[in-house]
């Protein structure tokens, strides 16, 4: 369905809608509709541990941490969790830090960061160099004046 004005039009006079409407109390009615669909502040479990690994993981980056600690910092959270009963166990070696880092943190950073760079002017420098396994890496550095 896409959302524009004359689609919802459309579908809020349809029989399937009203017959959905009508079948929702009164009471729920005057307040917002939406509340009967979305329940706020409310989160899935696994959206609250996902939210947890990103947010450590973001620390771990943050910080300049070595990824080893999230070997130790998982058990140690995780004691710490079970001390106040609670139940469910965060799972972050350093692997899945790195990854979490990688594939979700570092996506979501350069895609803002590239959305910025469209309206801003910038200067890019690039590096290339062979580290001691003689693995090629290149290396590009963008630098601007960030506003915010």
């Amino acid at each position: 369905m896409v959302s524009e004005y004359g689609v919802l039009k459309l579908h809020s006079s349809r029989q399937k809608h009203t017959k959905a409407m009508s079948a929702i109390p009164s009471k729920t009615k005057q307040h917002n509709i939406m509340s009967a669909f979305v329940t706020k502040g409310i989160m899935s479990k696994n959206k609250v541990v996902t939210a947890t690994k990103i947010k450590l993981a973001g620390f771990l980056a943050e910080h300049n941490i070595a990824f080893q600690t999230a070997d130790h910092m998982s058990d140690l959270i995780n004691g710490i969790l079970e001390d106040f009963g609670v139940e469910h166990k965060i799972a972050m070696k350093r692997t899945k830090a790195t990854a979490v880092i990688t594939e979700v943190i570092g996506e979501s950073e350069k895609s803002s960061l590239a959305e910025k760079l469209k309206t801003e002017k910038f200067i890019v420098m690039s590096d290339k160099s062979t580290d001691v396994s003689t693995h090629k890496a290149s290396c590009i550095i963008v630098r601007y004046y960030n506003v915010d």
